[in-house]
């Protein structure tokens, strides 16, 4: 399911025209994996952070219909997702304190180039 669940989150992101809207979906995506950091190492969380990576790819086939401001936004969420905290997002801290975590956040910083390239 989770699959399927983070394909249709890419669709939708693609074809939404409103960068307002675009942003919501990052949010969801954001709340989705905020319970993957309590136990990372579950097979689930595995699961949900792989194809979590595949609506990230996603999400960077679409640079053309971004502004650069957006695109710039997405990667200060990720590191800093509330002006009133210094936490990092729920997608940053996905992997918890497990041995995913160097290796999913390194995946990350990718992202992040390949989003503002």
């Amino acid at each position: 399911a989770p699959y399927k669940v983070m394909a249709l989150f890419g669709k939708a992101f693609l074809k939404e025209k409103d960068e307002r809207r675009r942003k919501v979906f990052f949010y969801a995506f954001n709340e989705l994996c905020r319970p993957l950091r309590k136990e990372p190492n579950s097979s689930y969380s595995k699961v949900m952070r792989h194809a979590s990576w595949g609506f990230l790819k996603t999400m960077t086939r679409g640079t053309e219909l971004l502004s650069q401001a957006e695109r710039a936004y997405y990667p200060r969420f990720l590191r800093r997702h509330s002006s009133s905290s210094d936490e990092a997002s729920f997608i940053w801290r996905a992997a918890g304190e497990s041995k995913d975590t160097k290796e999913w956040q390194e995946r990350l910083t990718r992202w992040e180039a390949a989003l503002m390239s």
